[in-house]
């Protein structure tokens, strides 16, 4: 049924719905022998590939422009009275690309013609933007790690990427671009929206040989572009008149792998990706095919590195040389010895130890290796279909399947709990683009995403089934084990069951107008967005032991006394939102020399809606009409004064200038302004979907015990949903609500730079980039415990004395900033002579206020420590990294080329790629790993007692010990927050190389057979990762992981 109704929407808006396109557009002057411009000239632009012709006339400046023109090799042929038809061949039209080229007329028969081959300038004269473009040749060409197109993104300047796996986990693709969030990004491939509205991420692409190429822009981007402040725009490939194809196998083994540094041997891997492509025409310069297959097929140990389990003496109750005082919680005095009595032992816990592995490293860690297991298959097919000169039609369908085994599931130990996952995306698009006459293009697009991801248990169970007595699952369709967390020493993973459902509708049209020196665009997108999502997360219970009842918090997990214990009954919401964005963009050529680009994006962000009205927010002093039994404050979707969040004010301006400074096209200096707005994700709207009365989290400050963890008190689990007579639990706990004024993220972007062609194949680019976030999502607490005589983690929430009704409020807010100020060079060769390269550097420093890791910031270890003084947070963000060096090359290499026969068949003809990055680390995020504030939220960061800092110049073995300096720092004094502010400290940098050696061995004319070499983290360097943060952690300022050691694969490819 999901396949069928975008196929249906195909053929309903095939011709009838008209976005932002994967499309260029070629300009150039024309000038006659004394460099006069020539008026009038008649200009035809030719698609080499499929046929496809533009016409187009030189004004009365010269200039000629057309837009909206499909990628690909061009031939552009101009012809005026009284001259010589003058053609250029050869010219590569990429995505998002004004493509200069010029001609200099020769006086002439117009019988006679001037044929000329070769590429065009590559100083971009027409516009402001910054980004850089990774060719075909690139793609298809430089080691993947995996084949995911988007590792090329680490080539570009002011890019950090969080690295994403290759097996069922979401799998969603995560950019920081210029010191910006990573739902700062608007993902394209083939001009339509491939975000992941949950969390604002992108979506898979097809893999490398499907794809014609990729542009990233990071600046100065035009208002057609929207919802993000870059954009990534991937374009597949498409058929021609020519049939071409390839089939292809790669192939792991972990014979061919080094060993991770904190591994004692090479985990078991078996790796197969394997595929094919084919397209060609059906009928020729009319319709085209591509389709492309891509299997992958994983069997590997998956390393467990973050355990500290106890020791043999610990087991016992013997802690006399774990170097702190246990505290015996009955008396408030040190057990004798240091030593717990056996009678004390909670006998849950003693079962749950049944999973805890002994120590098996000389620092008292725990390594583990285990089978995991990865099936994906993706499909992708494209039609395109030239129904007359004027008239294109492209229809692509891609769907990716993944499924997944995880033996960990977050536990630190194989055995307690296993997932098994998977997903299954669809992405559909249809394009229609019209040519009326000479000056007008108008393109349509009809888009469709899903995005069905599930997640399940592999073991079933309860905290009955070791031995609870007064426990009670809340629900849902399968027991689910308890989540344990031991702070510093171990996790027993979360038990759940869930489903994320996202799809998205999408309708857009463009149109570009050239009028005399103005190229024109006008045009709008219109977005339906749909999240179901259901959890189970913790409906089996979740404790937490952070040593806040003894001193340790394995003495604590010992006798069963957790610091919290959290439970929820099951949970599914149906979230709604539409999006609609409205532009203009003008390109004025203000001089032949000078062209400014000016344009105005208006976007609307719609609220998010649940079909059930289950989204809540706290507004103080409110009552709700909906449920007049709720307490005073908590309002809900329907109710007068509740929070919707429709933002209709977001205009952005974007401005730019272009000067080709000597008229030559070889140096252009280039600025830019521009605003660009945010959306708020569905993961910030289900944060706010109503647990009460719809359903119930429960949260028991310093419980009995692990046995009993409703002793004292009514157990509410099951929970019965009635709506018409609601009954609500107090406190009620909020994890995030919609402050009333909240509204949309933006960036301001500035940038100014020089481009310069050193060379016809070498350019180099230079700018300062810098940018400035407002209204930046920050989650604060509204209703912290107060300090006082008395007080202690066991009453926390009869200390809330703001809300009594209420346990902690999380509130979402939009007033946190962000600074961004970068200088970035990059130096790139076309392809020439055997070579190809690009390198780049960036120099770089971003503040903010919180995190920039999920998509509502600021939680756990970069929240905010006192919800009374925001600026304490402000500081270096968790991805500041001050320097970056980041290059890529191709080279075919010299040896035996004058060669003939079977030596150079045998031994020439290799080419040596390879993709280089040099990074500083990112700060650390630290905090005390106890409640010492006594404020009941969780964020509380120690005391700096002396420099945390200390050299590098260290032997590894120091620096994997104590990366910096730990007695720098102490616990905050009770009823304080501490004085450690972020970015104190820093971690490791890391430096790659990834390497290929290829070669294609022809077998008869257009046929080829390719054998491929690569390796990643070629030189074996040790990349470690960071240090512990925690300062309640036994590890505190050790570091327990290292990023792949060196990575081998070969394959055979065969293309025609």
């Amino acid at each position: 049924m999901r396949v069928a109704l975008p196929i249906a929407a195909l053929a309903l808006f095939a011709c009838s719905v008209l976005a932002q396109t994967p499309t260029g557009e070629i300009t150039g002057v024309v000038h006659d022998p004394s460099g006069a411009a020539v008026p009038g000239a008649s200009v035809t632009l030719s698609n080499e590939s499929t046929g496809h012709r533009r016409e187009a006339v030189s004004n009365e400046d010269g200039i000629y422009s057309a837009a909206l023109l499909p990628l690909g090799p061009y031939t552009v042929r101009v012809q005026a009275p009284g001259f010589r038809v003058t053609e250029r061949t050869g010219l590569e039209l990429s995505a998002l690309q004004s493509l200069r080229v010029d001609f200099l007329l020769e006086l002439g028969d117009v019988t006679e013609t001037v044929t000329v081959t070769g590429e065009a300038v590559q100083v971009d004269t027409r516009s402001p933007s910054q980004g850089m473009l990774i060719d075909d040749r690139r793609v298809r060409d430089l080691p993947l790690n995996g084949r995911n197109v988007l590792d090329l993104t680490s080539l570009i300047p002011g890019v950090n990427r969080l690295s994403t796996t290759v097996r069922a986990s979401y799998n969603q693709q995560r950019l920081f671009l210029n010191g910006t969030r990573d739902t700062s990004v608007s993902f394209l491939m083939d001009g339509s929206s491939v975000n992941y509205s949950h969390r604002g991420r992108g979506l898979n692409l097809p893999p490398p040989d499907a794809v014609q190429e990729f542009k990233i822009l990071t600046a100065g981007i035009d208002a057609e572009y929207g919802r993000g402040a870059s954009v990534m725009s991937a374009v597949t490939r498409s058929g021609t008149n020519d049939f071409h194809g390839s089939a292809w196998e790669f192939l792991r083994n972990d014979a061919l792998d080094a060993r991770n540094f904190f591994s004692e041997n090479v985990p078991k891997l078996r790796f197969n990706q394997f595929g094919a492509t084919a397209g060609g025409p059906i009928r020729q310069n009319k319709t085209f095919f591509f389709g492309s297959y891509q299997g992958l097929r994983i069997r590997e140990d998956e390393l467990s590195t973050g355990a500290f389990p106890p020791t043999a003496a610990e087991l016992a109750g013997d802690f006399s040389a774990s170097g702190r005082v246990i505290t015996d919680p009955q008396t408030g005095q040190p057990f004798p010895g240091n030593r717990i009595p056996v009678n004390r032992f909670d006998p849950v816990a003693l079962r749950l130890l049944e999973f805890v592995r002994q120590p098996n490293r000389p620092n008292g860690s725990y390594v583990e290796q285990a089978s995991t297991t990865n099936n994906a298959d993706q499909f992708m097919a494209r039609i395109d279909h030239q129904i007359t000169q004027r008239n294109q039609l492209t229809g692509r369908y891609f769907q990716d399947f993944n499924r997944s085994l995880e033996p960990f599931s977050g536990s630190d130990f194989t055995g307690y709990n296993g997932e098994e996952g998977s997903y299954r995306q669809q992405t559909l698009t249809v394009e229609d683009t019209h040519i009326f006459g000479t000056k007008v293009v108008q393109t349509a697009r009809f888009t469709f995403n899903e995005f069905d991801y599930h997640e399940s248990n592999t073991q079933q169970g309860d905290l009955t089934t070791f031995g609870a007595t007064d426990f009670v699952h809340a629900g849902g369709p399968v027991d689910t084990r308890p989540n344990i967390a031991v702070s510093g020493r171990f996790g027993l993973g979360v038990g759940r069951d869930r489903q994320r459902l996202h799809d998205n509708w999408g309708f857009a049209d463009t149109v570009a107008v050239t009028q005399g020196d103005h190229q024109l665009k006008f045009g709008f997108t219109a977005e339906a967005n749909r999240f179901y999502y259901t959890d189970n997360n913790k409906t089996g219970g979740s404790f937490d032991f952070n040593g806040s009842r003894t001193g340790e918090p394995f003495a604590d997990f010992l006798q069963g006394l957790p610091r919290r214990f959290d439970q929820a009954s099951p949970f599914a919401t149906n979230q709604k939102y539409t999006y609609i964005g409205l532009f203009a963009q003008d390109a004025w050529r203000i001089h032949p020399r000078l062209t400014a680009s000016l344009g105005l994006r208006a976007e609307i962000f719609n609220a998010w809606r649940e079909d059930n009205g289950q989204i809540s927010s706290f507004v103080a002093g409110a009552q709700s009409a909906r449920f007049p039994t709720a307490p005073v404050g908590l309002l809900f979707q329907g109710d007068k004064g509740f929070p919707y969040q429709r933002d209709a004010n977001n205009l952005g301006p974007r401005v730019g200038l272009a000067w080709d400074v000597f008229g030559d096209g070889r140096t252009a200096v280039r600025s830019s302004f521009g605003i660009y707005y945010d959306a708020l994700t569905a993961e910030m709207a289900g944060g706010v979907s109503a647990p009460q009365p719809f359903g119930l989290t429960l949260r028991v400050n310093t419980p009995e015990s692990l046995s009993r963890p409703y002793a004292g008190r009514d157990n509410p689990f099951p929970f019965t949903v009635d709506p018409q007579n609601a009954q609500f639990v107090t406190p009620i706990q909020i994890d995030k609500s919609f402050n009333p004024d909240l509204g949309n993220p933006y960036i301001m972007s500035w940038t100014t730079g020089v481009q310069q062609q050193l060379t016809d194949s070498l350019m180099l680019d230079v700018a300062y980039v810098g940018n400035g976030g407002r209204h930046q999502i920050l989650l604060r607490e509204l209703n912290p415990a107060i300090y006082g005589p008395g007080a202690t983690v066991g009453n926390t929430n009869e200390r809330r004395s703001l809300y009594p009704d209420f346990g902690s409020i999380g509130q979402l807010y939009s007033d946190g900033i962000s600074y961004y100020h970068a200088l970035q060079a990059q130096l790139n060769k076309r392809f020439s002579k055997g070579l190809t390269f690009s390198a780049n550097y960036t120099w770089s420093k971003t503040i903010d206020e919180g995190g920039t890791g999920n998509s509502f910031a600021n939680e756990g270890q970069q929240g905010y420590q006192s919800p009374f003084d925001r600026r304490q947070n402000r500081g270096p963000s968790e991805i500041d990294v001050r320097h970056r060096v980041a290059g890529s090359w191709l080279y075919e290499l010299p040896f035996l080329k004058q060669s003939s026969g079977w030596v150079k068949g045998a031994f020439g003809g290799w080419e040596l790629g390879g993709i280089v990055t040099l990074q500083t680390g990112k700060p650390i995020a630290l905090f005390s790993g106890q409640d010492n504030s006594l404020s009941g939220i969780g964020n509380d960061r120690p005391d700096v007692i002396g420099d945390p800092n200390l050299s590098n110049d260290r032997p590894r073995a120091q620096l994997i010990d104590a990366w910096f300096n730990t007695a720098a720092f102490a616990p905050n004094p009770i009823g304080q927050f501490g004085t450690a502010g972020r970015g104190i400290v820093y971690g490791p940098g890391a430096a790659n190389i990834d390497m290929s050696l290829r070669k294609s061995f022809r077998i008869r004319e257009g046929h080829a057979l390719q054998v491929r070499w690569e390796a990643f983290n070629a030189l074996n360097h040790v990349n470690l990762g960071d240090p512990e943060g925690d300062l309640n952690q036994k590890g505190f300022g050790r570091i327990t992981s290292a990023s792949s050691a060196r990575i081998m694969q070969v394959s055979l490819k065969y293309t025609f």
